[in-house]
């Protein structure tokens, strides 16, 4: 074959693959996907957004498009996103724990404790064994009730004591966590799910 066929063919080849490969918009949304957490995990979290923006919508891209938010402190687009994912009726019940937990955090973190209650409540009854949710969950009722018995009686020395108490717990939860935000394990059965 002479060069110039054999440039030809390849690209055909190219040309072949480009058209498969388009058609296959599920590929080009994991791939973008894929793209925004290896940016993320590198702590690139703009050019994270922006890969997940590329990926489309979805609750696979929502859930991390929302942990990057966090991250960049724009809690409200993020409270928005993980919301949003947690109650999808098309979200894998993983994917959705998740991302209620992760909005619970952000709350907690707010310290707008009845709606972390909330969230984390929701996240344990898709995940009823999750441990770091249950914790959560306990921190975020003890710091409710110190909030609500200080604000129901005068302010004392010891309030403001039990709210460090309850900061330092939420510290040692996110210091005993290898990241903040907790992936979803992959199911041992069925096809391998989207890297989330």
């Amino acid at each position: 074959m002479s060069r110039g066929a054999c440039r030809a063919f390849a690209a055909l080849v190219c040309l072949i693959m480009l058209s498969f490969f388009s058609g296959c918009s599920g590929t080009v949304e994991r791939l973008a996907v894929l793209e925004g957490n290896a940016a993320f995990a590198r702590g690139e979290r703009q050019r994270a957004v922006a890969a997940y923006l590329r990926a489309g919508p979805g609750p696979v891209r929502d859930y991390n498009l929302g942990n990057a938010y966090e991250r960049l402190s724009e809690r409200d687009a993020a409270l928005a996103l993980l919301d949003a994912v947690g109650i999808e009726p098309g979200a894998e019940a993983a994917v959705a724990a998740d991302a209620l937990y992760n909005a619970g955090l952000v709350l907690l973190d707010a310290e707008r404790y009845d709606e972390a209650i909330g969230r984390l409540r929701a996240s344990l009854r898709l995940a009823p064994s999750r441990l770091d949710a249950i914790r959560a969950l306990e921190l975020a009722t003890e710091a409710a009730r110190t909030e609500k018995a200080r604000s129901s009686s005068v302010r004392s020395p010891t309030g403001a004591d039990e709210r460090a108490a309850a900061r330092e717990l939420l510290s040692v939860l996110k210091e005993l966590e290898t990241e903040r935000f907790r992936p979803s394990s992959p199911s041992s059965s069925g096809p391998v799910p989207d890297d989330h």
